[in-house]
């Protein structure tokens, strides 16, 4: 009788679930990879761009949902105490300039690492990420410093703060994603 050896070994070691010593977040990326290949085989290109579109329509829901959310609030903003938007307004100070130091903190690791092509573009939209927050930023310190101003335009500095925040982030978490595809 023959024996199987080892080959038959791993075959039913990874049928049952159970890797051998391979991390899990390589199977899940080998996983992908091997679906947006399917996904393209009739275009016979073998590129990522089921996993492309996959965040970008991920990304679209998730600032459509934020915008959608941001604009509930600012509705009822004018309707709240010039204590609390003044109290909303220095935190939103705290919130930007943190929002605002993770985006040099991305772009001074992922910029020196990147090639020229993709280096220009995402300095680009590191740079307008960060002026973005420097307006949020601003628009919190006139709603926090003059509580007059907040309460006549609390619908619109309110939008403006948020606006910032969820498009801040949403740039800063492509820049994340992105910094996983370069070398350390």
């Amino acid at each position: 009788m023959k024996s199987r050896g080892r080959s038959h070994l791993k075959t039913s070691v990874r049928s049952r679930g159970i890797t051998c010593g391979v991390p899990p977040d390589t199977i899940f990326r080998r996983r992908l990879a091997l679906v947006s290949v399917v996904a393209d085989r009739d275009t016979g290109r073998t590129s990522r761009t089921a996993w492309r579109w996959g965040y970008r329509i991920m990304y679209g829901i998730l600032l459509f949902g934020a915008l959608v959310f941001a604009s509930i609030i600012a509705l009822a903003a004018p309707g709240f105490p010039a204590e609390t938007l003044q109290a909303f307004f220095g935190i939103a100070i705290q919130l930007n300039a943190s929002l605002l130091i993770a985006v040099f903190v991305v772009a001074s690791f992922l910029l020196p690492r990147l090639r020229e092509g993709p280096r220009e573009w995402y300095g680009l939209l590191l740079t307008l990420d960060a002026m973005n927050l420097f307006v949020g930023l601003l628009a919190s310190t006139v709603g926090y410093v003059l509580p007059s101003i907040a309460s006549s335009n609390a619908r619109s500095l309110t939008l403006l703060v948020l606006v910032s925040w969820f498009l801040g982030l949403f740039l800063l978490t492509d820049g994340i994603r992105r910094s996983q595809q370069v070398r350390p």
